[in-house]
């Protein structure tokens, strides 16, 4: 059973994600075209699994079009976007926002999915639904990474999943994404920008923390100020 947090209040969920190392369930689930699929039919490549609460939340929808950037990405991986939405709002979701590298699919039918993953929330306003989980899966299907977010309103941690999948995500736009859109990465950044970018997964040179500093700094988009030691 893992504690979450909704906007702060506390939640939680049936289970645990599977642990690093283990074989990942198999399942059925729902792709937008009504058709089943299972994971066992996909093993022999790296997958994503990007679980989620619905759509029609903001952070959901982010975290698909990140999602959908990573699979462009990295073209030899499946991402498979899984929540509780309706298979119809999901391919108009996909098809509105022109996401044709992920793969969404619906456990409105498989409620088993989310008790063997840990992930069906059990209590609140989002009982029912699923929380907000990534792991990736190797090609024998094992877990070799999984996060299971805390707070739903936050995104998950994209740099980690890079680094776990050997891409450098030392691009000055990847880190400003994380500031504006993981209030997790913020915080820890506000109080050891050194510490934040490599717990995230970035590679970053110690000339160019003062580049990234300044952006940051720069950046007009954010909603509060700066500690200190980023502002000197």
């Amino acid at each position: 059973m893992a504690d979450i947090t909704l906007k702060g209040a506390p939640l939680k969920t049936i289970g645990s994600l599977p642990a690093i190392g283990s074989q990942a369930p198999d399942f059925t689930v729902t792709k937008v075209d009504l058709g089943e699929i299972n994971l066992k039919n996909y093993l022999g490549r790296k997958i994503v699994l990007n679980i989620f609460p619905s759509l029609d939340t903001p952070t959901c929808s982010t975290a698909m079009l990140r999602f959908n950037q990573i699979a462009e990405q990295i073209k030899d991986i499946l991402i498979l976007c899984i929540s509780a939405d309706l298979p119809f709002a999901q391919k108009r979701f996909c098809s509105a926002q022109h996401l044709d590298n992920v793969q969404p699919v619906s456990v409105f039918r498989h409620p088993k999915f989310g008790e063997h993953y840990g992930v069906t929330i059990i209590d609140g306003p989002l009982a029912g639904l699923l929380s907000r989980a990534v792991l990736l899966l190797d090609e024998q299907g094992k877990v070799v990474y999984s996060e299971q977010v805390h707070e739903l309103s936050d995104e998950p941690n994209y740099s980690a999943l890079l680094a776990i999948l050997g891409i450098s995500t030392s691009n000055l736009k990847d880190i400003v994404y994380e500031w504006q859109n993981n209030l997790a990465f913020r915080e820890a950044f506000k109080k050891n920008p050194e510490q934040a970018l490599k717990s995230s997964g970035f590679t970053v040179k110690p000339e160019d923390l003062t580049k990234i500093l300044a952006m940051l700094k720069l950046d007009k988009s954010m909603n509060e100020k700066l500690d200190d030691r980023i502002s000197k």
